[in-house]
């Protein structure tokens, strides 16, 4: 989806630019030009200018569309350093059983199992009913679990028999 947005962008701006032909000579000048024009855009969202990382994904999927269409293009060029490393911190599995061995609430207990064993987001969590739980199969199975992920995209979410177990004695009670 996101190749296929970026590439209509492009050719919609080479309709804007009365570009009918793209070739082996040209397309370097055309890929400069489309580049000035993205570091002079603003983001449709932010209004902000396009991020150099946003820019160099842009630049770097219209040259392959190029090259699947037999346009050899030259490597473009690109904002060095626009790539910054995500730091995150994930928590270990130690970290895991310590939080849940100092968690005596069954509910939060089976809150943080969920969180952890499935990778569901908080606001997918806070998002499931108790019907959409109660089509899942019966105890001693693993339950497949259908949510609405970001950007309404649908997810399947395997939660284990023993979880499932859990969920259901919590629910029941």
């Amino acid at each position: 989806e996101n190749y296929e947005i970026i590439i209509n962008k492009f050719l919609t701006w080479c309709k804007t630019e009365n570009i009918t032909d793209i070739n082996n000579e040209n397309n370097k000048e055309i890929i400069n030009n489309y580049l000035c024009y993205l570091t002079d855009k603003p983001n449709s969202t932010t209004g902000k200018p396009l991020s150099k990382y946003t820019i160099n994904q842009y630049i770097k999927k219209v040259q392959y569309f190029l090259n699947y269409c037999k346009i050899q293009t030259s490597k473009p060029k690109l904002y060095k350093g626009a790539y910054v490393p995500n730091n995150r911190k994930f928590i270990t599995y130690e970290d895991y059983t310590k939080i849940l061995r100092y968690t005596h609430d069954k509910r939060t207990r089976i809150i943080i199992k969920i969180l952890f064993q499935t990778g569901l987001r908080v606001h997918e969590l806070v998002n499931i009913t108790i019907q959409e739980y109660n089509t899942a199969p019966t105890e001693d199975e693993k339950k497949i679990l259908t949510i609405q992920g970001k950007g309404n995209k649908t997810r399947h979410i395997l939660i284990s028999a023993r979880l499932n177990n859990e969920i259901r004695e919590y629910i029941d009670n």
